[in-house]
């Protein structure tokens, strides 16, 4: 796998530490392997790069409890649990896609 070199305007690593201004994560054969200010990190010869120098990066978002073809805002939660397959998958889908598009990379989905 090759190796890649993400340019990062701020990012906030979730360890704590304070956001990283002008920075760059290298990942090689599919993990991290460095993480720092660009004029300190040097990407492996080779290394695809991807310049998200106007963005900030983050990490992932966990939901560890939710429905994918639920809206609750839209009242009748159960009514809506018990819809169709069709109409179920096409909430989920819709739903799904909002959520990753909100950072949410990882979710437990309960019940469905």
């Amino acid at each position: 796998m090759k190796a890649c070199a993400i340019r990062c305007g701020t990012l906030f690593d979730g360890t704590g530490a304070g956001p990283v201004r002008d920075a760059m994560i290298v990942v090689a054969d599919g993990r991290i392997t460095t993480v720092g200010r660009a004029d300190k990190t040097t990407a492996p010869p080779g290394a695809e790069t991807l310049d998200l120098s106007d963005r900030f990066v983050m990490p992932g978002l966990i939901d560890c409890h939710t429905h994918a073809s639920i809206v609750p805002g839209l009242g009748d939660q159960l009514g809506q649990l018990c819809r169709g397959p069709v109409p179920q998958a096409l909430a989920a889908t819709a739903n799904l896609r909002k959520d990753l598009a909100a950072g949410t990379t990882t979710m437990r989905i309960m019940g469905e």
